[in-house]
């Protein structure tokens, strides 16, 4: 028996039915049911995402929760009265109008502009080494093409002093600049013009941050000389000029403006160790540096940001990304999956309001709760597990989609580390306020205090705390002139004083081990 094979009359028959008029309308109906779901779907979709942001936007404000970015901005001041107009920095935010012509640059003076991005860049920085108990050492530091800054365990010697007045020479080609940033210095108020009204905030441009860096460095490296040259005077100025280089960006609403600020603070705090190790500073010196520090509040600083960041996210970018979603990629990150910007590109606008919702609420219950800027407090085992929600969140990419968690992944940051570095910038900055009060002590009584409450009132108003648990600072006086002066650290565990090094071994990690006022070497 053999299988009957169709004929040509047969296929032929087949193929008129199939495309028949009566199927044809068929195949229509069934297609404008199919686009009436599909319809269906993204209105309810988007009544859905739109509803449920609209709920908790009325939920945040009865909150007096602050949704708007451009109330963070900082307002415009005179630009006689601003440091941040003084020529040197003024080019930075000297911009051609947009739109650009063809091979036009975006800086109208590309020459002013390249002179302060370069500044400093010639010399070879490493890192702070005042934590780690080591003052800096100048006999590596040449002084004819290249300036380099080691470390050493050791004191100022006489070998040092000719080091020092090398490198000072070496560093006389920044003088007009850190001159005319020193007379800036006495301008009442200080804000650099960033260009706020970008309508993507993550575009707005910050030339300012690195060049404020650089100049810290030099600063940090004539300071230190200055002081291996016995010029005290000098190097309190210099030091004095770094803590206003800091403080000129307080005002500023983006996290990496207090990061950059704690990384200025250190290069201070270096040379006020190193004076402090060397006694070398007088009772009005260190009365400046407390004053200059007791006024810095990292913390404080840090939660305005974060607030910043919540509602240029979770607000600005989100109406930008709604009406530029072709450029999703290019506006999340380079990295970031191209995928996304197709399915979000395509997919109901319900969802990037669900997805602003997840944004907004892991910010306002994960992280921000858990700052208090009010007691320069921050509580480390809420901040760590929620950095483990938002990692876990990501961790199943079906259940991230399903519930509109993407964006909260990809655009919260790791606030465990970010915090624990400003937690610890900000310890660094009160044992340092303490510090100089047990030398002003010393100075005047001939020998330190047996407690810190004994500097109050005459050398200290208020005694610090911890900003991990709000208790006092552990201390203990060694000697006449040594003392052990410590924080019990992000993992809260006192462990005697100890630091433990980050796994380079190019730093201390922030997150382990206690954080210490380092003792001064013996001379």
């Amino acid at each position: 028996m053999t299988d009957h094979q169709p004929t040509s009359i047969e296929k032929r028959g087949f193929l008129r039915c199939l495309f028949s008029w009566r199927m044809i309308r068929r195949y229509l109906f069934c297609l404008a049911c199919l686009a009436t779901l599909v319809a269906l779907f993204y209105a309810v979709e988007n009544w859905r995402g739109k509803h449920a942001w609209e709920q908790y936007k009325r939920e945040l404000t009865a909150r007096g929760i602050n949704m708007d970015w451009h109330q963070f901005i900082p307002p415009p001041v005179p630009d006689e009265q601003n440091f941040a107009m003084t020529p040197f920095l003024a080019a930075l935010y000297d911009f051609n109008p947009e739109p650009l012509q063809p091979g036009q640059s975006r800086w109208k003076d590309t020459n002013a502009y390249n002179r302060a991005t370069q500044f400093g860049t010639d010399l070879d920085h490493e890192y702070v080494k005042w934590s780690e108990a080591k003052r800096t050492s100048l006999q590596d530091a040449p002084s004819d093409s290249k300036a380099n800054s080691k470390t050493s365990a050791g004191l100022n010697s006489t070998a040092n002093a000719k080091e020092a007045s090398e490198i000072l020479k070496y560093l006389e080609k920044y003088g007009p600049v850190l001159e005319e940033v020193r007379l800036a210095s006495r301008r009442p108020y200080s804000r650099f013009n960033l260009r706020y009204d970008e309508e993507n905030p993550a575009a707005i441009l910050l030339p300012h941050l690195g060049v404020l860096n650089h100049t810290s460095q030099v600063l940090k490296m004539r300071a230190e000389a200055e002081l291996a040259s016995g010029k005290t005077d000098a190097a309190a100025e210099d030091v004095n000029l770094l803590l206003h280089l800091s403080d000129s960006i307080e005002n500023e609403p983006t996290v990496i403006s207090v990061l950059v600020r704690n990384i200025i603070t250190k290069n201070a705090l270096q040379v006020v160790w190193e004076g402090l190790a060397a006694h070398q500073w007088s009772d009005n010196q260190l009365k400046s540096f407390q004053d200059g520090l007791e006024k810095q509040s990292l913390i404080k600083h840090f939660d305005r940001t974060l607030h910043a960041e919540a509602a240029a996210f979770g607000n600005q970018l989100f109406e930008y990304m709604r009406n530029h979603g072709s450029e999703l990629p290019v506006t999340l990150d380079q990295n970031s999956p191209k995928a996304i910007g197709v399915l979000y590109k395509w997919s109901p606008k319900g969802w990037f309001y669900q997805e602003q919702l997840s944004y907004l609420r892991t910010f306002n219950e994960k992280i921000l709760p858990f700052i208090t800027p009010e007691s320069k407090r921050v509580n480390p085992q809420a901040l760590n597990n929620s950095s483990k929600y938002v990692a876990d969140l990501g961790a199943n990419p079906f259940s991230t989609l399903w519930h509109h968690r993407i964006f909260t992944v990809l655009l919260i940051p790791t606030v465990d580390m970010l915090s624990a570095k400003i937690a610890k910038g900000q310890t660094d900055v009160d044992l340092a306020v303490l510090a100089g009060a047990l030398e002003r002590y010393r100075l005047a009584r001939g020998e330190l205090p047996d407690s810190l409450e004994l500097l109050v009132p005459q050398f200290i108003g208020n005694i610090p705390r911890e900003t991990v648990n709000g208790e006092p600072f552990k201390y203990q006086r060694t000697n006449d002139r040594q003392f052990e002066l410590y924080s019990v650290g992000w993992n809260e565990k006192d462990d005697g004083g100890k630091t433990i090094n980050s796994k380079d071994g190019k730093s201390i990690d922030p997150t382990q081990g206690d954080w210490v006022w380092p003792q001064y070497p013996s001379q």
